[in-house]
């Protein structure tokens, strides 16, 4: 990011991305049920859900290109306490 002069970097679902299943779904314990509505959602297909895969993710992770289209580079720097008081003072 420092070499092509960037100081953001901000990942963009559209609308046909996102799911509806929790990251934690496979858990079942009292607490995460009880906080699901303030648990992180994952999305419908990669690069937003979650697959806990090694395997998967390892060609993923060192072979593919930083810049898939759903990344969205800038110049400008965001602060995250702004992006937190943006959602209603939940953490992005």
């Amino acid at each position: 990011m420092d070499s092509h002069g960037y100081g953001q970097v901000v990942a963009r679902a559209e609308p046909a991305d996102r799911g509806d299943g929790p990251i934690l779904g496979a858990l079942h314990s009292g607490y995460v049920k009880r906080g699901g509505e303030l648990l992180p959602r994952q999305g419908a297909h990669g690069p937003w859900k979650v697959t806990n895969d090694y395997q998967r993710d390892v060609p993923m992770l060192r072979h593919s290109s930083i810049d898939d289209g759903v990344l969205e580079f800038g110049t400008a720097k965001i602060d995250a306490c702004e992006v937190t008081t943006a959602r209603g003072g939940i953490p992005a």
